[in-house]
């Protein structure tokens, strides 16, 4: 026989569910609010970083802008040394080594790492260290052939609008840590010699800037408004960051006016896409200059202070699913322990069921069922020795149950009342918990009287005290018990019987006596009795929950007498009558409906499929599948 642990697996899944469920809504709640919160702390943090960034960039750049015009306005001074500029050139080839030195000497505080001039007319440019032409310049800063062409365009005299700001970067695909060019056209000397006054900004330049406000795993970008092409990248990990491509291919600078676009401009790109400068970046942020063309994007990577608390969290989050899970397995391991014991209990019995509940309930039924008929045997016995004088054996006794070591015994009459099953159990248990004495009780048929018939361990004991007491809390005024003779010898029980009815008138005593060794009782109330209990039985049959006991307790008669009138008037136990009617009712079913064997079983009275099975089986010889499909084939 296969059993499912159906109450095991149900106890797992409640256990499951009673911890599982609960503690997942909680932690979901409770980690989803504080990452929220953690979140709109951080992204509060960094926006405001993003925006000190960017205002502090367009300070940088227009302090450049007006460290240009300072230049401008001092160069119309007759003092300068570009006040001639280019007319100075022309007297003096080495004119270039004076304005070289005069911008170390005057023209050294600015946030940038190289100043320097660009004369258009001249095509030369005069840094602080060096005075060089166009071509000679883009080489000194390593830019490769194609790089100065899209170089060129920076300087380029067409693109020249005074007092406006243009912007390029020297960044590469290869390297997009490379330096921001700002330039300033604008006219310089007493002759207003057209140049461009530009600086350029490295990463390095604003590392004041970063270390007074920013922290580690945080990259700045400056890029184009229009072309969103990347002008300059800083922080950690940005020089390691591809270049945004243009859309004609173009992979040098990117050169963007201040003012309205002209044509020769990179086409514009959508700057809304700035995500894409850095894939592995777990925030971006991103703001517009409200007086400069540019755009600023800040990236928070991995290795930023946001990233490490939200890492940090969904660690913490996996620690504690997976100590939960811990839990619940470790909680599901101790119930299955404690159950191993139900488990091996239902292994060795041996009934029937869909699961171990069935097994242990019928198995209990079919004991008590056999317990039952044992009582009832033992009791037969009593009853014809102390009506009919039969001689008892102490052998059978033994191996119905009963304790070889009782070896007294007592009778008491009960009168006044019909002692119920449950109260005949309730008595039986009272008198027998200290394990010194075990009570047989039945009724005389047609007599509200019952006989008690004790059987005890040596001469001692309070059998009748505790009967008395019992009698006094349950059963009130109105009864009346009758104590007969302690004996020593089982033959002697009905000694112990005359005893108590000589404590009765004698004549009613004799009468009593004559007519139950005559009839057994009035043959009319059993007749009587006999219908009553058969339309009973007609009505509850198909109850599930209908037991013998119940059954003698709608009629106030003992199970004893139940059982005797059955055999005696029937021709059948109770067992098999109520089986029998459950089983024609069941053919019945099986014939004329549909519905399940299950189902069946259910509506005749049977709670258990399996036994209904097995005793359709024995009574009818085929199962309830055979004979449904034998009837449907005839």
């Amino acid at each position: 026989m296969k059993i499912r642990y159906k109450y095991l697996f149900r106890l797992i899944a409640v256990a499951v569910l009673v911890l599982l469920i609960p503690m997942l809504l909680f932690i979901s709640f409770f980690w989803k609010k504080s990452f929220d919160e953690m979140k709109e702390g951080n992204d509060a943090y960094y926006e405001k970083m993003a925006a000190s960034f960017s205002n502090q960039f367009s300070r940088t750049v227009m302090s450049l802008k007006d460290h240009a015009s300072q230049i401008s306005v001092a160069s119309k001074n007759q003092s300068s040394v570009f006040y001639e500029g280019e007319e100075a050139f022309a007297r003096n080839l080495y004119w270039y080594y004076e304005g070289v030195d005069e911008m170390k000497r005057e023209y050294s505080d600015f946030n940038a790492s190289e100043c320097g001039i660009y004369y258009y007319a001249l095509d030369s440019v005069i840094t602080r260290t060096s005075s060089l032409t166009l071509e000679q310049y883009l080489s000194a800063i390593r830019l490769t052939e194609g790089e100065q062409a899209s170089a060129r365009a920076f300087f380029d005299g067409e693109n020249y609008r005074m007092m406006s700001l243009r912007f390029a970067t020297t960044n590469t695909e290869e390297n997009a840590g490379g330096d921001m060019l700002v330039g300033y056209c604008t006219t310089l000397g007493g002759n207003q010699d057209k140049v461009m006054i530009f600086y350029r900004l490295r990463p390095a330049d604003m590392g004041d800037m970063l270390a007074s406000g920013f922290e580690d795993g945080i990259c700045f970008y400056v890029l184009s408004q229009d072309t969103g092409e990347l002008l300059l990248a800083m922080g950690d990990g940005a020089a390691g960051l591809a270049v945004r491509e243009e859309a004609d291919g173009a992979a040098g600078l990117a050169v963007r006016e201040e003012g309205d676009g002209e044509a020769g401009l990179a086409a514009r790109e959508d700057v809304d896409s700035a995500a894409s400068l850095l894939p592995e970046a777990s925030a971006i942020y991103s703001r517009e200059s409200s007086v400069l063309p540019l755009r600023y994007v800040t990236a928070v990577t991995e290795n930023s202070r946001q990233s490490s608390v939200t890492l940090f969290y969904q660690d913490m989050r996996r620690m504690t699913v997976f100590m939960m899970v811990g839990m619940v397995f470790i909680c599901i391991m101790a119930l299955y322990l404690e159950y191993k014991p139900v488990k091996r209990l239902v292994a060795e019995m041996e009934g029937e069921g869909t699961d171990e509940f069935d097994v242990i309930r019928n198995t209990l039924n079919e004991r008590h069922t056999r317990i039952l008929e044992q009582e009832l045997l033992i009791i037969d016995l009593l009853v014809n020795h102390l009506i009919h004088g039969m001689q008892i054996q102490q052998e059978r006794l033994e191996k119905l149950g009963v304790d070889a070591s009782m070896d007294h015994y007592r009778v008491f009459l009960l009168e006044g009342k019909m002692l119920l099953s449950g109260e005949v159990e309730q008595l039986s248990r009272r008198v027998e918990r200290d394990g010194q004495a075990r009570l047989f009780v039945t009724d005389l048929q047609g007599e509200e009287m019952n006989v008690i018939i004790a059987f005890q361990k040596g001469a001692g004991g309070t059998v009748e005290e505790e009967i008395r007491s019992w009698m006094k809390e349950y059963l009130g005024l109105g009864c009346s018990l009758l104590a007969g003779r302690l004996v020593e010898r089982l033959d002697d029980i009905k000694i112990s019987f005359q005893s108590c009815l000589e404590q009765k008138d004698k004549e009613e005593a004799k009468e009593l006596i004559e007519e139950l060794k005559s009839t057994g009782g009035k043959k009319e109330k059993q007749k009587q009795l006999k219908k009553d209990v058969l339309a009973y039985l007609e009505i509850h049959y198909r109850d599930p929950d209908l037991s013998q006991v119940q059954v003698a307790d709608a009629f106030q008669i003992s199970s004893y007498t139940l059982c005797r009138m059955f055999k005696k008037q029937v021709g059948v136990g109770y067992t098999d009558y109520v089986n029998s009617k459950r089983l024609e009712y069941a053919k019945e079913l099986l014939l004329t409906t549909d519905y399940s064997v299950r189902e069946i079983a259910v509506a005749v009275g049977f709670a258990n499929e399996n036994y209904f099975s097995r005793i359709f089986k024995t009574m009818v010889g085929v199962t309830p599948t055979a004979f449904r499909e034998e009837a449907a084939e005839g």
